[in-house]
């Protein structure tokens, strides 16, 4: 059985198709905010009429579903800053840290998502 980790919406009408997992959601200001992860199983090509799945890259605050459970604030592509994130242990950003301490080739730290170096 599938787990994740904090919330997981469901898009309707959707005709996203197998191989679509991975690709970038945009919101309706251009932002980046998530990843389709999810289709029907039994989705045909061209159904207008299913759904998919969209996992999101945050969650800006702690969520307390008024049980016992919480679901902490993560960044997928920033968690560095750890008083926002405290629970969460790993980033994009700070994988790019671990993976290549003195930067690229060209010992530049720059990315398009951290054009100050991460």
């Amino acid at each position: 059985m599938a787990q994740w980790y904090g919330y997981h919406y469901n898009v309707n009408f959707s005709s996203l198709y197998y191989g679509a997992s991975g690709s970038l959601v945009y919101n309706e200001f251009g932002q980046m905010i998530g990843i389709y992860d999810a289709v029907r199983s039994s989705v045909s090509s061209g159904d207008l009429l299913s759904y998919a799945g969209i996992a999101p890259l945050m969650q800006s605050h702690d969520i307390f579903d008024g049980n016992k459970n919480t679901t902490y604030a993560y960044n997928l592509i920033d968690g560095s800053d750890k008083k926002r994130y405290r629970k969460q242990k790993n980033s994009y950003r700070e994988n790019l840290s671990k993976l290549y301490p003195n930067g690229f080739e060209d010992n530049n730290k720059k990315t398009k998502l951290f054009d100050k170096g991460y």
